[in-house]
């Protein structure tokens, strides 16, 4: 005659547990690679928070995928916001807010914008070519100089020039036009602005001072040619 063992209650529980151990591996793998993961969350923040605790090393999240160029191929990384407000944001303790990175052959684009992506990017390096704004380009520094009966100068108009004495004058026929910018490394065009009588008109660099440029007027006809005289005149800057 055989004996019948009731199992106790605590076997029945340890027993639940290395079932759900042995179960639970498979089913994981079963599902996911099949379907859609999703994550579903009613929250203020965020829906998923992955943080990696390593100090100094290590990354919070990874995504790899083979999606190819072509009409209706989906982005490795996709992100929708149903609202207004950004779709992305990345923030850094460094200086390099985040990087792209190109491995194919030929030339790469590193980003593309859609055609309603008109409006202008501030602090993009793009809003400027040489250092130039925009509205600056194609207008170089330029300076219209009148003088007055004891030659003293009056900047009439100009582009570039400093907002303080713009213009001064060093001597008879010797004048200092003054720039915001570094303008040594340039060459200058310099006219008479006096139409009814003969100027000669010349522009050079100031030694010591990158961002002046020294205009002389001379006379330019009878027994004073050549002679220092002050006259108004046009300068020129190419850079």
């Amino acid at each position: 005659m055989h004996r019948r063992i009731r199992p106790t209650l605590t076997q029945v529980i340890l027993a639940s547990v290395v079932m759900a151990m042995l179960i639970t591996p498979f089913a994981v793998a079963q599902t996911s690679g099949s379907g859609n993961d999703r994550v579903t969350k009613d929250d203020a923040r965020y829906a998923f928070i992955a943080r990696n605790i390593r100090a100094g090393d290590g990354g919070a999240g990874a995504f790899a995928c083979n999606s190819d160029v072509g009409a209706g191929r989906e982005p490795c990384l996709n992100m929708v916001n149903k609202g207004t407000g950004f779709a992305a944001a990345f923030r850094t303790r460094g200086l390099t807010g985040f990087r792209l990175q190109t491995s194919g052959s030929g030339e790469a684009t590193p980003f593309l914008l859609d055609a309603n992506a008109t409006k202008r990017v501030d602090h993009l390096n793009a809003d400027q070519v040489d250092g130039l704004e925009a509205t600056e380009i194609g207008r170089e520094r330029f300076a219209r100089v009148n003088v007055d009966g004891a030659g003293a100068p009056t900047l009439v108009r100009g582009n570039g020039t400093a907002t303080t004495n713009p213009v001064t004058r060093a001597g008879a026929g010797d004048y200092r036009v003054e720039f915001t910018e570094d303008v040594n490394s340039c060459v200058y065009q310099a006219t008479s602005a006096d139409p009814a009588n003969s100027f000669i008109v010349s522009a050079n660099e100031v030694s010591g001072n990158t961002k002046q440029v020294q205009v002389t007027t001379r006379d330019g006809s009878g027994a004073d040619v050549g002679t220092p005289a002050d006259a108004p005149f046009n300068l020129t800057v190419n850079c």
